[in-house]
């Protein structure tokens, strides 16, 4: 893991890691003039293997279970929309069937914006014949330009796109269910990028809805909506890492790899949910860029997660835990690799989730 906060001088992290970000948000606007990313040929046997792909009934998430579907997986379908996960699930099967390949496909039901779901998800999966875990790809998650908090008490966005990822996670390792070699793939984006340094003080949201005296439902405007976004997505940044330290110092998991990546502007249905809905003339605008204009197909978007949950490579224990935009590891912001904070976020989010890692 070449992450490290003693490698260089937080002046020269700095200056990487903004060349790093005029990469990302170069790839984010002209990335449609690049040819297209493939995956290495020839692809992964995945057969015996079994692969748990949150939100996966539609968008990025859909073609990641469809192609590690037809790697031979058997790939479970976790959604808050059970029924719309049983078409995708069809969807998988048809489209495998008419070449000639079978399919192994579940569906079981996740609401990311509920610990209680996951507590149960995971208490169903203790049920199953076979409840070992090989690859979970934490792809599902959300954008509200309004203010919205979830039953548990927390911000929506830092519930649903970090919060319950990671309760997701420490469970299935801490019930001994991921495989000694399993693959942990997080979806962030290169928006963390514009996140401000995470406190244990901020990194919940509660200073911005202060701002809107926590009404519910109060639209935020662009750059809080921007704000607590790209907050939850730094958040999966810096919890990948810590967790990565984490394994890698424990004798039971040192051999599980954990990977974080921008996925690229796809055609999913992030900002067609109603919970982007606003009047706001920046969110609208950028609702549009993301819908219109720099969006890709979901085909292309998915290439650099499967690609970490599948090829040789990002296994290597040099390789691990990193934050990956188009099949390359980039550097990161100077006050993410800070491992003193890091550990205080970590117990903060551990201290919500009312869950830690047991060795």
């Amino acid at each position: 893991m070449p992450y490290s906060e003693s490698d260089h001088s937080r002046i020269v992290s700095s200056l990487l890691a903004s060349i790093s970000y005029c990469s990302n948000f170069t790839n984010t606007f002209f990335s449609r003039l690049y040819p297209d990313l493939k995956l290495p040929v020839p692809h992964a046997d995945l057969s015996g293997k079994t692969a748990i792909v949150t939100g996966a009934n539609s968008g990025i998430g859909f073609e990641i279970a469809r192609i590690l579907a037809g790697m031979g997986a058997r790939v479970v379908l976790a959604c808050r929309d059970v029924e719309r996960a049983r078409l995708a699930r069809e969807n998988i099967v048809q489209g495998l069937k008419e070449k000639n390949m079978g399919a192994q496909l579940d569906v079981e039901e996740l609401d990311l914006a509920r610990f209680e779901s996951v507590r149960k998800f995971v208490e169903r999966w203790s049920r199953r014949e076979s409840t070992k875990v090989d690859i979970l790809v934490n792809n599902a998650g959300a954008i509200y330009a309004s203010l919205s908090t979830t039953t548990d008490g927390f911000e929506s966005q830092y519930q649903t796109n970090h919060l319950s990822p990671l309760l997701l996670t420490l469970l299935l390792l801490n019930r001994a269910f991921m495989s000694q070699d399993a693959r942990i793939v997080n979806l962030s984006t290169g928006a963390f990028y514009s996140s401000d340094a995470l406190t244990a003080e901020n990194a919940n949201g509660n200073d911005v809805m202060a701002k809107h005296k926590h009404q519910q439902g109060k639209e935020y405007g662009f750059a809080d909506t921007m704000q607590l976004y790209g907050r939850s997505k730094g958040a999966i940044v810096v919890w990948t890492i810590a967790l990565q330290r984490r394994l890698e110092a424990s004798e039971k998991w040192k051999g599980v790899s954990v990977h974080v990546c921008n996925p690229c502007p796809s055609d999913s249905r992030l900002w067609l949910q109603p919970s982007v809905s606003a009047t706001d003339p920046g969110i609208r605008f950028f609702k549009f860029l993301a819908t219109k204009v720099i969006s890709h197909p979901c085909e292309q978007g998915v290439i650099v997660p499967v690609w970490l949950a599948t090829a040789p490579k990002p296994a290597d224990a040099s390789w691990r835990g990193m934050y990956w935009d188009r099949m390359r590891w980039q550097w990161l912001p100077a006050w993410t690799l800070e491992q003193q904070r890091q550990d205080d976020l970590w117990l903060k989010w551990c201290d919500d989730i009312k869950e830690r890692l047991v060795d």
